[in-house]
């Protein structure tokens, strides 16, 4: 590995370090830490200030995971397929232990999605449809990410031409980073998450 690569890593790590969750809702006086969740990422920005603002959280986290795997296996030449997965989970790693947040971060899940999108979209797509399928019915985000990710793993390794361990470590690692969702979820108690007409109506409902 020369020294320009390491630079690029150190990179990858930072940017997917940036907690763009946490300063968004900065911007607005709310410390996200504190609310909800306290979880940095789309889910708990959206549910504490709206669908916009949990929208930029999202996009932001997703070009994260993007910016770095698209160099890594569109852009750059002469990178081994170690070097490039490397860039590939450098973002991941930097969202879930930020630098900048004494290494706590967010679950990793736009950031992971958004560099699935940089190496193949057909992963997403697949992603996307297990997501939507698990979560319509039920609002549960947490179980939709946990089954979206190992469905990529599956369907990445009946669909490539090797063995991609690196989508294996994320399905393994994204399902450990939602170990408490998993806690509450086998006791009933997970919080769902509801679409901003339900929202409307559930507080219309109460008032």
């Amino acid at each position: 590995m020369n020294y320009y690569y390491l630079l690029g890593l150190v990179g990858a790590y930072l940017y997917g370090a940036m907690p763009f969750g946490y300063l968004i809702a900065l911007s607005k006086g709310v410390d996200i830490r504190k609310i909800g969740s306290g979880n940095i990422g789309t889910t708990n920005v959206y549910r504490a200030l709206g669908v916009v603002f949990g929208a930029m959280t999202l996009l932001l986290d997703l070009s994260k995971g993007f910016i770095p795997s698209y160099l890594a296996f569109h852009y750059f030449s002469g990178l081994t397929p170690l070097q490039q997965w490397l860039l590939f989970l450098a973002p991941i790693i930097g969202h879930c232990f930020s630098v900048f947040l004494r290494f706590k971060g967010g679950k990793g899940v736009a950031t992971s999605v958004g560099a699935l999108l940089g190496f193949d979209i057909r992963l997403v797509l697949m992603f996307v449809a297990v997501w939507l399928v698990t979560f319509l019915p039920t609002r549960w985000v947490s179980l939709g990410s946990i089954l979206g990710i190992w469905s990529v793993f599956i369907f990445a390794f009946a669909i490539l031409p090797f063995f991609p361990w690196a989508l294996l470590f994320l399905a393994f690692f994204i399902t450990w980073r939602h170990k408490d969702n998993i806690r509450r979820l086998m006791a009933g108690s997970e919080n769902k998450t509801f679409l901003p007409w339900e929202q409307k109506k559930a507080a219309a409902g109460n008032s």
